[in-house]
């Protein structure tokens, strides 16, 4: 009987740990990396494209510690085998898909006549968006860099972005003489940021009343014969920026914004009410005499006692049944609730920010300025709660919750249960605001910062608005 032929030994492939510091190029085609930067050697003889992620950041033994760090890109075959305006196509996929489809087709933009400098901004816009809706599914905030598998998304964000910035800087150098402008350009730029809470909107947001000044001022733009193209976005941007200043400390404000009279102020924003920030032109007033007097006391100026009563009065004599019956909101049975709501905050946040003993000349039967806080902290609560739970659109009550939210802090000499409950009301409408379609992504950094005030113990205004935060 032959001898047992033995069974060929098993290949057992050598154990190596796996580098993750390669090129990208390497690791898709499986071969070995030395990780030489910029470009490492099989690339190099190979004449391919040498990509490393930002977060793979150790340069192999040997290599320059100094060298420049490539952003992940489109490969050469992407390139060449993608027709032109693919972003821009795939844009306007993404627009209908996912945004706004299901309006009538008459409400839709007219992209086929879209220009090039249009054509780039829209794409930015969609890319945030994109950007916008992972974080709100997530539940956080994202930063550049810090999740791989979103750096290409991230990649062609900034891309658009730098392009976007060279449309503007171009249209700018033409001067005030140029058919086009660059304010809509602006405000777009603007949005994008907004959506990906990118910390540069103040930048923007000066740069657009910059603008405005090389334009020849206000008065000579709005009489423009292309003035009525960009109306609405002037009234949205300027609203915009009051409310970034009333959620920023009072010496880091858009104080570009108090170069303009009342008058100025109460022309671009006018009668017409925007959908998510429904104020009376009255009340935007108000608040941009508040946020000018918190940035002059801090300036060191002495608010007297006289402008005190004149602001106060002006909010609290607001007729709400005479603006109600000319304005129309969504829902046309909330309006007088909901201007009511808006005068209740304005004169919170005047309570709020403003010295206090200037505050008690206004309201000296108030006897405390805690009893006048806890007292109109109650009143405006009371107003949310009754008309939160029947309001169409959420997002229109964001600052409003926002004032509410401050002024439920809480201090050593307020530990009532009343207060934890308006902590608890106005998180849990909050946290209902940021899975929002129509909200940005800015309602999650707000929450998060009302939520470490509150665990601050602090009551202040500025101990939760302590750097510039855009709402």
């Amino acid at each position: 009987m032959p001898a047992p032929v033995p069974e060929p030994a098993s290949r057992q492939r050598r154990w190596t740990p796996r580098v993750r510091t390669g090129c990208q190029t390497c690791r898709l085609r499986h071969v070995k990396c030395d990780e030489r930067r910029p470009t490492c050697k099989k690339c190099s003889i190979a004449q391919r494209e040498c990509v490393y992620l930002l977060n793979s950041h150790l340069p192999a033994e040997g290599a320059k510690r100094d060298a420049p760090v490539k952003l992940a890109s489109k490969s050469v075959l992407q390139q060449e085998t993608q027709p032109p305006e693919w972003d821009f196509m795939q844009a306007v996929r993404y627009y209908y898909l996912m945004i706004h489809g299901d309006l009538p087709t008459s409400r839709h933009p007219p992209f086929h006549s879209y220009t090039e400098n249009q054509r780039i901004g829209i794409t930015g816009n969609v890319l945030a968006d994109r950007l916008c809706t992972i974080a709100k599914n997530r539940g956080k905030l994202m930063r550049f860099g810090e999740d791989s598998a979103l750096q290409g998304l991230w990649a062609s964000y900034m891309t658009y972005a730098i392009r976007y910035l060279g449309v503007i800087n171009e249209i700018i150098r033409k001067g005030p003489k140029s058919k086009e402008t660059a304010f809509w350009h602006i405000y777009m730029l603007q949005i994008q940021d907004r959506a990906v809470y990118g910390g540069v909107w103040a930048a923007h947001m000066n740069g657009y009343l910059a603008y405005i000044d090389c334009m020849g001022g206000l008065t000579a733009v709005l009489d423009r014969p292309d003035s009525p193209s960009f109306s609405g976005i002037f009234q949205t941007l300027f609203t915009e920026i009051l409310r970034a200043n009333t959620a920023s400390p009072a010496t880091m404000q858009v104080t570009r914004l108090y170069k303009f009279t009342e008058d100025e102020i109460r022309t671009v924003i006018g009668d017409r009410v925007i959908h998510n920030m429904p104020y009376p032109v009255d009340l935007w007033i108000a608040i941009f005499n508040i946020s000018r007097l918190r940035q002059r006391v801090a300036a060191g100026a002495r608010l007297t006692f006289d402008e005190a009563r004149s602001l106060f009065n002006a909010i609290d004599e607001f007729d709400i049944k005479a603006w109600s019956e000319k304005a129309s909101l969504e829902n046309e049975d909330l309006t007088p609730e909901m201007t009511q709501i808006i005068q209740a905050c304005v004169r919170l946040y005047g309570i709020l920010t403003l010295p206090p003993r200037t505050v008690l000349a206004a309201y000296p039967q108030a006897g405390t300025y805690r009893k006048l806080k806890v007292q109109e902290r109650r009143r405006l609560v009371e107003l949310l709660e009754n008309t939160l739970p029947v309001s169409k659109r959420i997002i229109a009550f964001d600052w409003l919750l926002v004032v509410a939210g401050v002024a439920a802090g809480k201090d050593d000499e307020d530990e009532d249960e009343e207060a934890l409950g308006h902590q608890a009301f106005v998180g849990k409408w909050f946290h209902q605001l940021t899975i929002d379609r129509t909200a940005d992504v800015i309602s999650i950094g707000t929450l998060n910062k009302l939520r470490q005030f509150w665990r601050s113990g602090k009551s202040g205004w500025e101990d939760c608005f302590y750097e510039p935060t855009c709402l």
